[in-house]
């Protein structure tokens, strides 16, 4: 196998208040972390054990909500929605063939 990679998007779902206009709700999905990571070639009859790794620069910090003014609260249970997608992806036989595997919207946790 070559080329073996993971990607991972995070996204948050929420209800924002008062948009787009005063009194008006509207479910909002914003992508909150993004990563790739490539992890090489696995040669034929070896196992290995990975790990993902990410860091601060990959999360769209810029994108969160004011969480005092712009989340409805009494929505829910819960307020706000974390979803996944997962996509793994790899060729095998000098690249003749490719495989591409992918998880999407997986609720992975809520607050409160």
């Amino acid at each position: 196998m070559e080329n073996l990679e993971l990607s991972i998007q995070i996204a948050l779902n929420y209800s924002h208040v008062d948009y787009p206009a005063p009194g008006v709700n509207t479910t909002r999905q914003i992508q909150i972390f993004t990563k790739s990571q490539n992890f090489g070639t696995i040669l034929k009859g070896t196992t290995g054990f990975f790990n993902f790794t990410g860091l601060l620069v990959d999360f769209n910090v810029g994108v969160f909500p004011n969480f005092t003014t712009e989340v409805d609260w009494l929505r829910g249970p819960p307020a706000i929605e974390f979803y996944a997608n997962l996509t793994i992806s790899l060729d095998y036989s000098i690249g003749l063939h490719s495989l591409t595997i992918g998880i999407l919207n997986l609720l992975v946790g809520g607050f409160p």
